[in-house]
C-alpha cells in the first residue's frame, strides 16, 4: 500500500472515530428535541430551547459534516466549542 493511502485511511479513521463519539453523545439530545422535551441546562443564559438546538447542531449535524469532509474547519470548531463550554460549565 502506498504511504499516501495510509495517511488518507488514518485521516478517515480519525474523522469517523471523533465524529462517532460526538454522535453517540448527541443522539439523546436530538431525540429529546424531536420528542418535544425542551428541558435542558442553560449554561450561557440564552434559554433552554436555543441551548438545546445549538447542542444538537454541534453534536449531531457538525460531526456528520466532519465525516463527509464538508466544511471541516467549521464542523470541528463547532464540536470543540460545545465540548469546551461543557467542560467550563461543569467545573463550577
Amino acid at each position: 500500500m502506498h504511504p499516501s493511502n495510509f495517511k488518507s485511511f488514518g485521516l478517515l479513521l480519525f474523522r469517523v472515530l471523533i465524529s462517532a463519539s460526538f454522535l453517540t453523545h448527541g443522539s439523546s439530545k436530538a431525540i429529546k428535541l424531536l420528542n418535544g422535551d425542551f428541558s435542558f441546562a442553560d449554561p450561557i443564559g440564552i434559554g433552554e430551547l436555543p441551548t438545546l438546538i445549538l447542542a444538537v447542531i454541534a453534536e449531531v449535524i457538525a460531526p456528520l459534516f466532519f465525516i463527509i469532509g464538508y466544511k471541516n474547519a467549521f464542523s470541528i470548531t463547532s464540536c470543540y466549542s460545545n465540548y469546551d463550554s461543557c467542560i467550563s460549565y461543569c467545573s463550577y
